[in-house]
This record gives C-alpha cells, sequence and structure tokens, in this order.
C-alpha cells in the first residue's frame, strides 16, 4: 500500500464580530545559565553581600585554592567591583534561614581591593590569597561588594539550579552589610550557585565541561564535550528529560568525541550526562545534564491522542506548529473566565475572540492510502457567536494547498456555550 503523510489543522477559527580564560586544570563549578540571582554580588544595588556554599562532592579534590573566577554576563562592573572575598569550611549544606549567615568567625578573608572592571561577558579572575582546602567539608565563598553605585540590571552573573538553598544575599541601596554582623533581616535564600572556577586546585580526573548536542535527527545526535585532562575514555548516561542520574542507560567505554547516539525516539526530550574515565579506577564526576530534542517525524501509531495535559504553559506540544503571530495557546482553569474549563484534566488548547483565520497545525501521520482515517476533538464555545471553525489536512504545516475534510464544526451565526461536544472528521488519504 502507498503511504502519504497527512497533517491537520485541528481548528481554523475566523471570528466574525466587529572574557574567556583557559579553565584546564582547575575545578570549574555549575554550567548553567540562569541570571538574576543577585549571586555573588547584586550590582543593580549599592551594595550588597554574599555567601554560596559548594559541596564537596562538586569540587572532588582538595589543595590549594589560588584564585576564583566568575562568569560574567553583562558589559561593565565599573560601580560595583569593590570587592572583599572570604572563603571557609563548613559542614551546611544549605541555609535554614535568610538570617542563617556562616559567621565570620569561620571564613578567612582571602582579598580586598578594586579591580579592574570587564568590558563585556567572560569570565572574570580575582587572585586570592592562598587557601587550603580540606576536601572533605563544604567550602563557602562570600563576597562584599563595597562600592556606592548601580550598574545596569543585566550587568549579572551565571547561576546554576541546585537543592536546597545553597545562596543567600543581602542588597541595598542605603545600608552597606557589615559581614561581622550582616542584616538580621532583608536577606534572600537562592537555590542556585554562581558558577566558579577554582584555580590552583586540581581534580585527580577533571570532570569535562561544555556539553553540546548537534546534528540532532528523528532518532540520533551528536554528543561532544571538552575535555580538562587527557583521558581518552568516557562514559555517558542518558534518558528522558528528567530522569535521575543512575537511572538512566549507560553508555562506557566510549572512545569517540563527538559520539553519535542512535535508537532515539523521535519528538522526545532527552538529556544526558558525561563522565571522563582517566584509567586505574579513577573517574571524575559526571556533568550535566544537558537537554535536547530529537526532530519530528510522522506518527503511525494509532490511536493517538493529546491532552495537552504535560505541556508547559503557554507552550504548544512538541510538533504542533503555528505560524509567528498566531494567538493560539495551551492554557489551564485559572487564566480566564471566558474559557471553559478542561474537559479532563486541568490544561487545554485556547485561542481568544480577537483572532482572525488562525491556523494550528497538528504533527504529521504516517497513513495508508485508500484506508479510511477518523480524526476526532472536543470543543467548547465561549457564549458568544462569531465563532467559524473548520478542519484542513495538507502534506506540509502550511495552509497553502490544504483541503478541507467535512462542513464547518461552528459557524459564525450560532450562538456558542461552553459545553464540550465532540466532533469527528471521517477521510481517506488518496495521495
Amino acid at each position: 500500500m502507498k503511504k502519504v503523510t497527512c497533517l491537520f489543522v485541528a481548528f481554523v477559527l475566523s471570528l466574525m464580530m466587529i572574557q574567556i580564560n583557559d579553565a584546564r586544570g582547575q575545578v570549574i563549578i555549575g554550567d548553567g545559565t540562569v541570571v538574576g540571582q543577585w549571586l555573588p554580588i547584586n550590582a543593580f544595588y549599592g551594595y550588597s553581600y554574599s555567601q554560596v556554599i559548594y559541596l564537596a562532592s562538586e569540587i572532588d579534590a582538595s589543595g590549594v585554592i589560588n584564585s576564583i573566577s566568575w562568569n560574567f554576563k553583562g558589559t561593565s562592573l565599573t560601580k560595583s567591583n569593590d570587592w572583599t572575598i572570604y572563603l571557609g569550611h563548613t559542614t551546611k549544606t544549605a541555609f535554614d534561614s535568610n538570617s542563617d549567615w556562616i559567621p565570620i568567625g569561620e571564613l578567612t578573608q582571602v582579598y580586598s581591593g578594586e579591580f579592574t572592571s570587564p568590558t563585556g561577558p567572560g569570565w572574570i579572575t580575582i587572585p586570592i590569597s592562598n587557601f587550603t582546602y580540606d576536601g572533605i567539608r563544604n567550602l563557602v565563598i562570600a563576597v562584599d561588594e563595597n562600592k556606592y553605585g548601580f550598574n545596569g540590571s543585566t550587568d549579572d552573573f551565571y547561576c546554576t539550579a541546585v537543592s536546597g538553598n545553597r545562596g543567600i544575599i543581602y542588597s541595598s541601596g542605603v545600608t552597606n552589610p557589615n559581614p561581622v554582623s550582616p542584616p538580621p533581616t532583608g536577606a534572600y535564600l537562592r537555590a542556585y550557585i554562581a558558577n566558579v572556577t577554582l584555580g590552583g586546585i586540581q581534580q585527580a580526573c577533571p570532570r569535562v565541561i561544555n556539553l553540546t548536542a548537534t546534528n540532532i535527527s528523528s532518532n540520533s545526535a551528536l554528543l561532544g564535550w571538552t575535555r580538562l585532562g587527557n583521558e581518552t575514555l568516557w562514559n555517558i548516561e542518558y534518558g528522558p528529560k528528567g530522569f535521575e542520574l543512575g537511572q538512566g542507560t549507560l553508555v562506557s567505554g566510549v572512545t569517540t568525541n563527538p559520539y553519535l547516539l542512535t535508537g532515539l525516539s523521535h519528538s522526545t526530550e532527552y538529556e544526558f550526562y558525561v563522565q571522563a574515565d582517566c584509567g586505574s579506577g579513577e573517574v571524575s564526576l559526571f556533568t550535566g545534564p544537558k537537554v535536547f530534542q530529537t526532530d519530528c517525524a510522522p506518527y503511525s501509531v494509532f490511536p493517538w491522542s493529546e491532552s495537552f495535559e504535560t505541556v508547559t504553559i503557554p507552550a504548544l506540544p512538541f510538533c504542533w506548529y503555528k505560524i509567528v503571530n498566531s494567538k493560539w495557546v495551551t492554557t489551564n482553569n485559572s487564566n480566564g473566565i471566558y474559557d471553559a474549563d478542561a474537559r479532563t484534566g486541568t490544561q487545554f488548547l485556547r485561542i481568544p475572540s480577537s483572532s482572525t483565520n488562525d491556523h494550528i497545525w497538528t504533527p504529521g501521520f504516517s497513513m495508508e492510502a485508500g484506508t479510511s482515517y477518523e480524526f476526532s476533538f472536543w470543543w467548547a464555545g465561549d457564549g458568544y457567536a462569531g465563532w467559524t471553525g473548520d478542519v484542513f489536512m495538507n502534506t506540509s504545516q502550511v495552509s497553502t494547498g490544504a483541503v478541507q475534510i467535512g462542513n464547518s464544526f461552528v459557524t459564525s451565526t450560532t450562538t456558542t456555550d461552553k459545553i464540550y461536544r465532540q466532533f469527528k472528521y471521517n477521510f481517506v488519504p488518496d495521495v
């Protein structure tokens, strides 16, 4: 039998109403791209004081730390570049409250002064007095910013999300906090750490950095990374987005970088981790996760359905398509008083009454020519007239050349209500 690929417009509704430094041999912690956490400083305020906890398991080394680098996102720190930096050991794994500061008596000052402001994004490296880290307890880095002035709101540092409140920050346009007695109120807890590079200290088997996923197809992806050691062997663990490390699929003894990962499912989000294997039983910590999504491919297993429950609103499900200015969104029961609530669950597809000739396309389907298929959906209105809704099919997600299936499921003269009704359309692909 000849196969064809069809896509459907679920509804077509017309409203008829009126600086980079070499990190090799150093310890890098954090690779997130989150901003707005004010760690290690809040350059948009006059003064700030922060503490961030880095776990011994993340550092995975002991020895002398002689510099610290932070990954800067902005363009200038001319009004926020007078820092005093403290390091210390701690058994804390998180801050319990916004007054749970680690006492200054448990910290060692390793730097104080004004450094040259960066002129663009990149790593900012500050040499510090030697600090001997024991590799057993956790490390706390405290930064006291003492220069009064206000940089831009985008002059920020990259952070990584973690489990637990491992950052605490106080900032003020008036009060310069004293690390000896930080303000008991007004601080903010952060479930983030500032990305850092610890200089001078070295892991026995350095972890890899800069995970990449390129040349992505519907069933494969080319996975890459940057090594910081001399290893030639790696382990990869991958699985669906959100899987727990240790519960995924392990590919051990990888000898090529990049590595072509095959056998994946189409239209699916995956994530992966990479571990360096330095031989003689020495392996690094896993770096990751890095998320990627495989390309769309026509669905060929039926019945197929979409409930919109797993979508992060207002985004559409994977492989659905709308034009740039389309007003189609996913939403939930609390986002509008004019919507009918979801027929099942809490989320549904919505289009506002201000839309005109607005298409939304399902994913593609691989079908047998000459075979009869049924396409159905549930629809409810808003209590008003003026809607026109039609169903089309095509071999690509464009309206040009689309063929209408059956009659309109709602017409402009019909006063709609908020009761869901099922509409069924039968068709036979012929090409």
